[in-house]
C-alpha cells in the first residue's frame, strides 16, 4: 500500500527510505514489514580451540603416522606365504618354520619338534636314533647341517629331519645320487612354486635295525634345503603322514 511524502504529498512506496521527488527522509509505516536482509546468527557457539589442543592432536597424528610407517616396515621384512589350492586339507595341523624363518612345514598334531635355536636342540641328536639318521644321512657331496628335529607321539618310530644343504648343483647332485648305495627311486619332482627337487628313498641302519628314509632336496637357492621322514624300514611303506609332510615343506621368501 503506497503512503504519501508529508512534504511534498508525492506517493511513496512503503520501504522507501527517502521521498524520490523531494528527498525528504520519511517516518517508516507502522507496521511495516521490512524486507531488508537480516543478519545471520548461529545460535551453537563454537568454544575457542587453545593451543594445548591443537598440540594434543598434532601429537597424536604423529605418532599413528610413525606407527603406520613401523607397522609396514616389519610386514615387508617378513617372509611371503603362498598356500598350495591343490594340496589336500590338512585340519589340525601346525605350521613349524625353521630358524629365522627359512622355510615352514607343517606336522600333524600332538607331534613334538626342537629347532636350532632350542637349548634341548643338542639333547635331542644325541637320541641313539636321530644320532644314527644324522650320521647315516650326508651326501657324498658334503655335510646336512640340521635345523630342525621333529617327532610322532606314541610308540611307534617316525621322525623329520631338515636342514640346510650346500652349494652343490642341482645337475651334478641328481646324477651322484643315482649311483649311491642304499639309495633308490632317484627323481626330480616339481614344486609348487616352481622349482626342482630330487627325491629318493635312502635305506640305512639306525639303533641297529634297519631304517628308511623318504629324503627330499629343495633348490630353490643355494645353498640347497633338505628334508627326510625317516621310520624302522617295516612301517614306512605303508605310511601316508610321511608324504604329506614332505609335500608341506615350503622355502619362504621375503
Amino acid at each position: 500500500m503506497a503512503a504519501k511524502c508529508e512534504r511534498c504529498g508525492q506517493s511513496v512506496l512503503p520501504d522507501d527510505v527517502v521521498c524520490w521527488q523531494c528527498g525528504a527522509r520519511l517516518t517508516p509505516t507502522p507496521g511495516a514489514a521490512s524486507t531488508s536482509p537480516q543478519p545471520v546468527v548461529d545460535g551453537a557457539v563454537l568454544p575457542p580451540i587453545s593451543f594445548a589442543t591443537l598440540a594434543y592432536f598434532a601429537a597424536a597424528t604423529a605418532v599413528t603416522m610413525l606407527l603406520l610407517v613401523v607397522l609396514m616396515a616389519v610386514l615387508a621384512g617378513r617372509p611371503l606365504l603362498h598356500t598350495d589350492l591343490d594340496a589336500p586339507k590338512l585340519p589340525g595341523w601346525t605350521a613349524v618354520t625353521a630358524p629365522d624363518d627359512q622355510y615352514l612345514l607343517k606336522l600333524p598334531p600332538q607331534w613334538e619338534w626342537v629347532s636350532a635355536s632350542d637349548f634341548a636342540f643338542v639333547e635331542w641328536q644325541r637320541q641313539p636314533e636321530m644320532a644314527d639318521l644324522l650320521a647315516a644321512l650326508p651326501l657324498p657331496t658334503g655335510d646336512l647341517t640340521p635345523q630342525l628335529l621333529a617327532r610322532a607321539p606314541g610308540d611307534s618310530p617316525l621322525f623329520l629331519l631338515a636342514g640346510a644343504g650346500n652349494n652343490t648343483p642341482f645337475t651334478a647332485l641328481f646324477a651322484v645320487m643315482q649311483v649311491q648305495p642304499g639309495v633308490a627311486d632317484v627323481k626330480r619332482l616339481p614344486h609348487f612354486l616352481g622349482h626342482e627337487q630330487i627325491a629318493y628313498t635312502q635305506t640305512v641302519t639306525a639303533n641297529a635295525a634297519p631304517w628308511r628314509c623318504q629324503v627330499r632336496l629343495h633348490f630353490s637357492q643355494q645353498p640347497f634345503y633338505w628334508t627326510a621322514i625317516c621310520s624302522p624300514a617295516a612301517e614306512m611303506a605303508t605310511a601316508v603322514t610321511p608324504t604329506r609332510i614332505l609335500d608341506s615343506f615350503q622355502p619362504l621368501s621375503p
